[in-house]
């Protein structure tokens, strides 16, 4: 009885999500519709809003977030995962050895 509860909450919870989605798409069609042809200006408008944003930081704080990420990720990069995680993000960028082969000489 459990596995049918389980479905029937899963069907109701999908049910919900189809018409929230539904709901969203009509709310923001105007919107949708004005980025769509106006692409560039919201482009170059959220780019200056967000250099106004950026320059109206405290640069000694900023600084310091930056500082704290960069020394986060490369923290995370020595790990064991680090090397994990960095080739889930960039597939082919480290090879195992193996896949690489022998190393060839120059014929030239």
């Amino acid at each position: 009885m459990k596995l049918l509860e389980r479905r029937r909450e899963a069907d109701r919870a999908e049910r919900r999500l189809r018409r929230e989605r539904a709901t969203w798409i009509v709310r923001t069609a105007a919107i949708r519709a004005w980025l769509g042809h106006h692409r560039a200006a919201a482009t170059v408008g959220g780019g200056f809003a967000g250099g106004m944003l950026a320059g109206m930081l405290p640069l000694r704080g900023f600084a310091r977030m930056m500082r704290t990420l960069g020394s986060l990720t490369a923290f995370a990069l020595r790990m064991p995962l680090g090397a994990l995680l960095a080739d889930a993000a960039i597939p082919g960028a480290r090879a195992p050895d193996a896949a690489r082969g022998p190393p060839r000489e120059n014929a030239a």
